[in-house]
């Protein structure tokens, strides 16, 4: 099931812009971050394939950046497509796209 490979917090984030909330009792107030256009900053967890990064952009997606050594493609990305993007074959997870930490 395609949302066992997406991250409890962006789980919450998307059900709360859908108004499911309250019936699968989770919580509306999450920390991620969402754009005025539903998008968000994620980490896709997947071997980077040029097929792969032209599926994100096929779904609304813009890449950041990508790391084929750490297996990993940051874009910012609608939440309303985050289960057909991880639907996909070659996305093993999807997470909140980690902060800069400043000190």
């Amino acid at each position: 099931m395609a949302t066992q490979k997406i991250d409890s917090q962006l789980l919450y984030a998307l059900y709360a812009r859908r108004g499911e909330s309250a019936q699968r009792g989770t919580p509306t107030e999450t920390t991620v971050e969402v754009d005025s256009g539903g998008r968000t900053l994620i980490d896709v967890r997947a071997d980077v394939t040029p097929e792969l990064e032209e599926q994100v952009r096929t779904l609304g997606g813009t890449v950041v950046s990508t790391s084929e050594t750490h297996r990993t493609i940051l874009a910012r990305f609608p939440l309303d497509k985050l289960e057909e993007l991880a639907s996909l074959q070659d996305v093993r997870f999807v997470q909140p796209a980690a902060k800069a930490v400043t000190q």
